[in-house]
């Protein structure tokens, strides 16, 4: 670690040959009398090192060891500790360690604040979310009319919409706003920030003859897949709807026969991942691109294989030709007494850079074992898959390889990222939060508090990890309230959350959590039960 003059430590002279040549100059008796004296404690040695004493390496070295948590209580010790763990070579780390790639995003975006400040904000972040009171917040039902606004009438189409059942709920969250589906051709998106209603309707274009399906959603875009009505038309098309500009594109995916496995919508660019590992990438107002996976580049890593892995994609929300195909090898199995042993795999990372449709680098990195989830989060048998989500962690380039689905839904597979503005894997001890700890306010209790939702005990539980970072998706099952004791009924949770807000949605409604506060309709208004 190299440090500037200011931080690095003073210069001091070498102590052992000094105290070697004085106890050469003693006599035996000598020796003797000084040995005695400090067993009977007649010399008192003061002076010992403190901690402010270490040098910027050593203090450095601990930090990395600690949880944050344990650095902010060092920090408020005393004040020669405080100026210890302030040192620019220590606050340089810390940002390394906890915040990965807000130092290199501030270098891109010519930010002026200094480390000691860019850190300081993400602790106040930090601290806001996971301790500080929430300072406002509602639960919605979704039969609520006409959801807290009265500037729609009960005749507006909007609010026949919404209160219409639900077959195909399938929420989506991207910056303050949420985003479900209500029929087959139309879906609702709803600004947290000013309970506005958006209806986004393809029935008025004549495709009634197509059945939409929500895959994902922007701050700009909404993704939908579509099929033909008809019986033996299976041609795949990806419609989009452009929410500031009411007015919708569509690209036809280039096999019909490979059905939408997954979709990454970042800004006004989305990538399609089909049932085949096919990857097709699109920007507003472009055209669509499969990126070639043919290259060296791309190729299997002896001795590993796909298995039930499928793809993830990171979309760089600043440059709009680099995309990052993400993967997850998994060991060839060894097979002993005709079984083969599943626990004994070895996982390996791999994260290739395209630029346009053309791969231009690659990262490989083995996810350590005792970073892997002992969770089951897949059964070993064909039908199970594990797709990656490759969700944005923060707001300085984290994009996590380690959240999936699976067979028992979202869960944390690895606690492994990738930044991509330091370009490189980040890796972190797993260790999971206490169920029933409130002094957490990500902790599950606190999320589903006063929303009548019961959570299930054995649901995933966070890491502390991604408690850090209030970005990364989690679904949890939580009791219908309308269940009896005898036979519950279990439901999925979504929660969701950046920043601003933190939002639970399950079949019965929604409850938002505003940051901000009190500057959102949320925080003006109370509204539901």
């Amino acid at each position: 670690m190299e440090l500037d003059a200011s931080t690095r430590s003073p210069a001091r002279p070498c102590r052992d040959p000094r105290i070697d040549s004085f106890l050469a100059s003693l006599s035996p008796w000598e020796l003797l009398r000084l040995r005695e004296d400090l067993r009977s404690h007649n010399i008192k040695i003061t002076g010992l090192a403190d901690l402010s004493d270490l040098p910027s390496e050593i203090v450095s070295m601990i930090a990395v060891k600690l949880e944050l948590d344990d650095v902010l209580c060092c920090r408020m010790v005393s004040r020669s500790w405080h100026a210890t763990w302030t040192r620019g070579a220590v606050t340089s780390t810390i940002c390394h360690y906890f915040f990965p790639g807000l130092l290199e995003k501030a270098e891109i975006d010519q930010d002026a604040r200094s480390p000691a400040e860019l850190l300081q904000s993400c602790i106040d972040s930090y601290l806001w979310h996971k301790r500080g009171a929430y300072p406002e917040s509602s639960f919605i039902e979704w039969t609520t009319k006409p959801f807290a606004n009265p500037s729609l009438s009960q005749d507006d189409e909007l609010n026949k919409e919404l209160s219409r059942p639900k077959p195909f709920f399938k929420p989506f969250y991207a910056g303050g706003m949420l985003a479900w589906q209500v029929d087959l051709v139309s879906a609702i998106v709803y600004d947290i920030r000013t309970h506005q209603h958006h209806l986004c309707s393809f029935a008025a274009y004549g495709i009634d003859s197509w059945c939409l399906e929500l895959q994902g959603m922007s701050s700009n875009l909404l993704v939908f897949s579509a099929k033909r009505r008809a019986f033996l038309d299976h041609r795949v098309q990806v419609f989009i709807w452009h929410i500031q500009f009411q007015t919708w594109e569509r690209f036809p995916l280039p096999d019909t026969w490979q059905p939408l496995k997954s979709c990454f919508v970042e800004g006004e660019q989305v990538a399609i991942v089909t049932d085949q590992g096919s990857i097709i990438r699109w920007s507003w107002g472009g055209r669509a691109l499969e990126l070639d996976q043919s290259a060296s580049l791309n190729m299997i890593p002896e001795g590993y294989e796909t298995g039930i892995f499928h793809p993830g994609v990171i979309l760089d929300p600043k440059k709009q030709r680099t995309t990052y195909l993400a993967m997850v090898y998994q060991s060839k199995s060894k097979v002993r007494d005709g079984y083969a042993r599943y626990g004994e795999r070895v996982y390996l990372m791999s994260v290739v850079r395209y630029e346009d449709e053309v791969p231009t680098h690659r990262w490989l990195e083995i996810i350590q074992r005792n970073l892997l989830s002992t969770l089951k989060i897949a059964a070993p048998y064909m039908n199970s898959y594990i797709a990656l989500l490759c969700p944005r962690m923060s707001a300085y380039g984290l994009y996590s390889i380690g959240t999936v689905w699976a067979d028992s839904g979202v869960v944390e597979f690895a606690t492994t990222a990738f930044s991509i503005y330091k370009e490189s894997f980040i890796q972190r001890p797993i260790r999971y939060r206490d169920f029933f700890d409130i002094e957490s306010m990500q902790s599950m209790r606190k999320i589903l508090h006063a929303t009548k939702w019961y959570p299930d005990l054995h649901s995933a539980p966070l890491t502390t990890w991604s408690e850090m970072h209030p970005m990364v998706p989690y679904y949890y099952h939580v009791k219908a309230p309308d269940s009896n004791d005898y036979k519950p009924e279990w439901k999925a949770c979504r929660i969701y959350g950046d920043d601003d807000f933190r939002v639970s949605i399950s079949n019965t409604g929604f409850k938002a959590w505003s940051f901000r506060d009190g500057q959102t309709a949320i925080g003006r208004r109370r509204v539901g039960v």
